[in-house]
């Protein structure tokens, strides 16, 4: 018990960072579901340029291989400067579990002052690629930094928690509240949820579809809303657990198919 109660006390922190260069030679120019941060140079010996750099910073850190696997075809020619590496282990398995995900838990949190304050609000985006079992957490920066780490089922509410939930959260409690019309409606809804330290997005990205939400959080309580008109009061844990729900059913039915 005291040792699962060490682990969980353990910050969820990722256990690699690489540019966005760096991730695009690593996936072949394929970034999946996160949308780019940065632009890499519309000229083609520029953008060659940038990414052969990235290539040799992975190859100076380790984390690729200046050998190709044996009977391994042809890269795109538009990455051909990155054509002659193996990524190292486990960032090898990392990069296959986040690109084959069937699911994608993706959330955007911002952090006030907001609105109104003295100092633009922060903005934060974590990803969960999501498999039977196992994630790889994935954190980006307006600035294109990707940030990654492997976690197992254990450690996903609190991957959420970590990333969403604000010291001084608490509880939700009393009836729904709606966001009305008019001049300063959405001043009218922050002042009802209690003036929320936190705002999140949470999208989760699923074979058939996307399905989003909003959550507020703060000393005013926690809130959640499927239409971002209406949010009702929820406990911390009760949303944290529907927010994971969201990918269950397709999660079950991947395992089913993994299993046949």
């Amino acid at each position: 018990m005291a040792a699962a109660e060490s682990r969980a006390a353990i910050p969820l922190r990722p256990a690699l960072t690489v540019t966005e260069e760096e991730l695009l030679v690593l996936t072949h120019g394929d970034l999946g579901v996160v949308p780019p941060r940065i632009e890499l140079p519309a000229d083609t010996d520029q953008r060659d340029l940038a990414l052969s750099v990235a290539t040799r910073s992975l190859m100076a850190r380790g984390l690729v291989t200046p050998e190709p696997p044996e009977g391994s075809r042809p890269y795109p020619s538009e990455l051909a400067d990155a054509a002659a590496w193996v990524a190292s282990e486990p960032l090898g398995l990392t990069l296959c579990l986040r690109s084959l995900a069937p699911c994608v838990l993706a959330l955007q949190r911002v952090l006030g002052p907001y609105p109104g304050g003295a100092a633009d609000p922060s903005v934060a985006t974590r990803y969960l690629h999501l498999h039977p079992g196992i994630a790889v957490l994935e954190d980006v920066t307006d600035h294109g930094m990707h940030s990654l780490l492997t976690i197992e089922r254990e450690h996903w509410e609190r991957a959420v928690a970590d990333f969403i939930v604000p010291p001084d959260a608490e509880p939700g409690t009393g009836p729904v509240r709606v966001l009305g019309t008019g001049e300063g409606a959405v001043s009218e809804l922050l002042a009802d949820l209690g003036h929320p330290t936190v705002l999140v997005e949470a999208a989760a990205l699923l074979p058939d579809g996307v399905r989003s939400r909003m959550v507020a959080l703060g000393p005013g309580g926690t809130f959640v809303s499927e239409d971002s008109q209406a949010y009702r009061p929820t406990a911390l844990r009760e949303m944290i657990t529907e927010l994971l729900q969201q990918t269950e059913a397709a999660l079950s039915e991947e395992s089913a198919t993994m299993g046949e």
